[in-house]
């Protein structure tokens, strides 16, 4: 009869130390979910769900000059994953940096000749890159989008690549022409 007393205080202390244990953990915003890591002012961070945080990928040149920016909410594959396991799952990417409110990841880009005639400040601009990947403004004409007839405007919108600066010229010349 003396095991039972012994057997009652080693379950006690096993459930004082894991009580302890998560207490240390715990995370007071949510108090489903485990913290892991730290944000940026030093709060731990949780594995977060879909919807909870943005993806944000950041275009990068080999000249260190940021292109494109793009946030899209978190993809389900990377809901719920320490920062160890995102880079993991996309190499072709750099973690730069995981808060409570985004992930972001610097994608490298391709120094090609191509590139594409879109918009910004409301005129007609030369990027480098391409219209749904890396991308840089390389210049803005003086060709504003107030001139132009609105089905330019929407192919503006959408980006028109060319390969080279001949072509570049060519669909210049055809947004100044009447």
């Amino acid at each position: 009869m003396r095991r039972a007393p012994r057997l009652l205080r080693l379950v006690a202390l096993l459930a004082l130390l894991a009580g302890g244990s998560l207490a240390l953990y715990w995370n007071e915003g949510d108090p489903l979910r485990l913290p892991w890591g730290e944000a940026e002012d030093g709060r731990p961070l949780r594995a977060a769900a879909q919807g909870e945080r943005d993806l944000v990928l950041r275009h990068e040149w080999p000249d260190g000059t940021v292109g494109r920016i793009a946030r899209q909410p978190l993809p389900p594959e990377l809901a719920g994953r320490p920062p160890g396991e995102v880079a993991a799952l996309h190499p072709h990417g750099r973690l730069v940096s995981f808060n409570d409110k985004e992930l972001v990841v610097a994608v490298p880009c391709q120094r090609d000749q191509e590139g594409f005639v879109g918009v910004a400040a409301g005129r007609v601009a030369i990027y480098d890159g391409t219209p749904d990947g890396c991308s840089r403004l390389r210049e803005t004409t003086d060709i504003s989008l107030g001139e132009l007839p609105s089905f330019h405007v929407v192919d503006l919108r959408r980006g028109i690549p060319f390969a080279d600066e001949e072509e570049l010229r060519l669909i210049l010349e055809g947004l100044r022409s009447p």
